[in-house]
């Protein structure tokens, strides 16, 4: 895995931060197949509402945990601790309410 972060060096105020991730490998399971190059191009935004509408939406529809990030590393713990109770459950066969 390779991460780059660059910056804009006419240091334009309007252009934020990148990061590059590029992954070569096997695939993650959604994508069917056994081994390729993965390749994403992020920046960073400054609140919820600069992300377009449709992005808004699936978040707001299927990722709401992800609407904000955590307060603090108390709230990381109980979200770690959630994740694995609820991973556990699912691991050992019952289903998710």
């Amino acid at each position: 895995e390779i991460y780059s972060y660059t910056m804009d060096l006419t240091h334009d105020r309007h252009k934020p931060p990148s990061v590059s991730w590029t992954r070569q490998g096997s695939c993650p399971p959604f994508i069917k197949g056994n081994n390729g190059v993965m390749h994403f191009l992020a920046h960073r935004i400054d609140s919820f509402d600069d992300l377009p509408t449709y992005m808004q939406e699936l978040v707001e529809r299927e990722y709401d945990l992800f609407k904000a990030p955590p307060v603090d590393m108390h709230e990381v713990r109980l979200l770690e601790e959630k994740l694995m109770e609820e991973t556990m459950t699912t691991a050992n066969g019952s289903k998710k309410m």
